[in-house]
């Protein structure tokens, strides 16, 4: 939505759901489908997402590294996981410690090509 905010259509049993309905149909054909029409191409996701606001900051080291991978770019899937690693060293955070689980699980089974 143009608005970057949360919008919330209410259908109660006693309103006029029609035009409701009606309202979140125009929404999501002026601006979800265009979304999903930009983003579902890979080529344009795995070259855009990176400089997007779409990537959480939980996700995207775990994102990054994935799509680099399966774009067969496996030194830039461990550049961006040593970044990682070095940025959340010594950390003991939920994140951190989980991060270093996916890092292990992720070069065991991804990048042992």
């Amino acid at each position: 939505m143009p608005q970057n905010t949360f919008v919330q259509w209410d259908f109660s049993s006693t309103g006029h759901l029609a035009a409701v309905a009606e309202d979140l149909a125009t929404a999501v054909a002026t601006y979800g489908q265009p979304f999903i029409d930009h983003w579902s191409d890979w080529n344009t996701f795995s070259r855009e997402v990176a400089n997007s606001d779409l990537l959480l900051d939980n996700v995207r080291f775990v994102m990054l590294p994935a799509v680099a991978a399966v774009n067969g770019d496996y030194e830039l899937a461990d550049r961006l996981i040593r970044e990682e690693l070095e940025r959340t060293a010594g950390e003991q955070d939920a994140y951190s410690k989980g991060y270093r689980d996916f890092v292990e699980k992720f070069r065991r089974t991804v990048l042992t090509h």
